[in-house]
């Protein structure tokens, strides 16, 4: 009776009698992936790669932007975050760059179809339509907007004259 009993508790038990306890998967011990909510995901802030991108889709239009329509969704694209990056876009657009604290711009390159580099009338009548467009587009770009004209009045003074006449006419 005893080498029944040894024998019997040694023996392994049957899964339909422990059916109440789950097994359990193996799982690796470091890699665990850690999830993060969208809302806190940060996103560098880089001003510059949006001047660039500026730069670039400008550059792939050329000198020919009589196609309105076309600089527009050119300008229209996701790449572009004009919600973090407005007040860059603006002062692109109207100085021609970046603005530096003390009114200078940033990098020697400046945007040929700006504002402050316009040749004639013509010229500046296109750069003040591609703001407006923008700006009926995305409604949020008009607080930016005024924030980069009141900064650049400040600085009118280190400007040239024909930049200075420009900034007045739009």
């Amino acid at each position: 009776m005893s080498s029944t009993a040894a024998s019997s508790r040694d023996a392994p038990k049957d899964k339909t009698t422990s059916s109440s306890t789950k097994d359990q998967k193996p799982t690796l011990g470091g890699a665990q992936s850690i999830k993060t909510r969208k809302r806190n995901i940060q996103v560098k802030h880089d001003p510059e790669a949006f001047r660039d991108m500026l730069f670039e889709v400008f550059d792939e239009l050329g000198s020919d932007l009589s196609d309105m329509k076309k600089v527009v969704q050119a300008l229209d694209k996701e790449a572009f975050d004009y919600s973090r990056y407005g007040e860059v876009f603006a002062e692109c657009m109207i100085a021609g760059n970046m603005v530096e604290p003390g009114g200078s711009l940033r990098g020697g390159k400046a945007l040929s179809i700006c504002v402050f580099q316009a040749a004639n009338q013509e010229a500046l009548a296109m750069s003040i339509e591609i703001l407006h467009q923008m700006m009926r587009r995305k409604p949020f770009l008009r607080a930016r907007f005024d924030t980069v004209v009141s900064k650049l009045q400040l600085f009118l003074s280190s400007y040239t004259t024909t930049a200075r006449d420009n900034f007045a006419k739009a």
